[in-house]
């Protein structure tokens, strides 16, 4: 989906024919579709090699080599971009995606210097975007024309030094002069809270059982997997500071009852806990030892995340521990779920653009 945006950038892939960990076949699928968009590929393939491929590729330093032989050009007269996540990864030569149409599905920009100082753009779920002119090939001192999507957007002298920004609207895309605030949009679902620093939190406002439980998980949560050697940190809600709430994805293991985090953001949640059971809108869910899942931004802090592990109870918890992999690894998986303690789903689904719960 995003070989693409290799576009100006040559590019040399090596692997192992015999890679026990990761098949070979990636690396073919790849090659053929950049040949297929005619992008420069180089390929290597060492016949029964395992996994550790680069000690043919960097031998006698012969990658460097390879390096020597191209140029990157800075101001590429054509971009190509395709992103799911614009607040981490919108930004490509003098063009930013800023805002999708719709969630999980790429936003894709191509501009295109046409002559001197006519730039066309063609857009797919995109809702807002911005070019940074005084990188591009054009002289942003004299008159710029940009259509968009078929449509002229602009005509003019830009301010010096300054993006031009635009966004989608019923009649086309418009120039915009507000300022653009990055924020997270669902995207990968669970996903997404393994895929930063992070701190796991465990409740200790419940009986003294349920907060060893809540920490025990916590810890084996956190515990080095057998690939990457990083320990992540484990907190008590009440250790829990104005700085960790800056700077990490918070996995909080408790309800509002048990946890002083999840109580104070509670309220500001699509889903919530009551008297009965677990509110998804108008529907409750009652089931006995369910355990809640969910990934949304921390309404402590909006650029981080919060993923809830809405339970109290070592057999709630073992669900969490089982699919801890699955949530961490895979993609596609429900922003939020309610599990039963095999770890099969009683309800799961996903959020929409605004993080809001899907219409009924």
């Amino acid at each position: 989906n995003f070989a693409e945006n290799a576009t100006n950038l040559p590019v040399l892939v090596a692997h192992g024919g015999a890679d026990p960990t990761v098949d070979v076949e990636h690396s073919r699928r790849m090659v053929a579709q950049l040949e297929l968009l005619g992008l420069p590929v180089d390929y290597e393939e060492y016949p029964g090699v395992g996994h550790v491929s680069w000690n043919q590729t960097y031998k006698d330093g012969r990658i460097l080599d390879w390096f020597d032989q191209h140029v990157r050009d800075p101001q590429p007269r054509q971009v190509v971009w395709s992103t799911t996540d614009p607040a981490r990864y919108g930004r490509h030569y003098w063009v930013q995606v800023q805002a999708l149409t719709g969630p999980r599905v790429p936003a894709r920009i191509q501009a295109h210097v046409d002559q001197q100082n006519t730039i066309t753009v063609t857009t797919q779920n995109l809702a807002r975007f911005r070019l940074d002119l005084d990188q591009a090939p054009v002289d942003p001192s004299q008159e710029i024309i940009i259509s968009i999507d078929g449509t002229e957007a602009f005509r003019g002298v830009p301010v010096a030094d300054a993006p031009i920004s635009f966004g989608a609207s019923a009649a086309g895309f418009v120039q915009r002069t507000d300022d653009w605030v990055p924020a997270l949009i669902p995207r990968e679902g669970q996903h997404e809270a393994r895929s930063g620093w992070r701190i796991y939190v465990y409740g200790t406002r419940g009986t003294p059982v349920q907060t060893t439980d809540a920490r025990l998980t916590a810890e084996r949560l956190a515990a080095p997997d057998p690939y990457v050697d990083i320990r992540y940190q484990v907190k008590a809600d009440t250790a829990i500071t104005e700085q960790d709430i800056d700077s990490a994805d918070l996995i909080l293991l408790g309800t509002p009852a048990t946890h002083a985090v999840l109580a104070r953001l509670h309220a500001e949640l699509p889903i919530q806990f009551g008297p009965n059971g677990i509110a998804v809108g108008d529907e409750i869910f009652s089931e006995e030892d369910q355990l809640l899942v969910m990934i949304y931004p921390n309404p402590l802090n909006r650029g981080r995340y919060v993923q809830i592990l809405g339970g109290t109870e070592a057999a709630q918890f073992a669900a969490a521990f089982r699919l801890s992999r699955l949530f961490g690894m895979s993609l596609g998986v429900p922003d939020y779920a309610i599990l039963r303690p095999d770890g099969s789903a009683v309800t799961e689904g996903a959020f929409d653009l605004q993080w809001r719960l899907p219409a009924p």
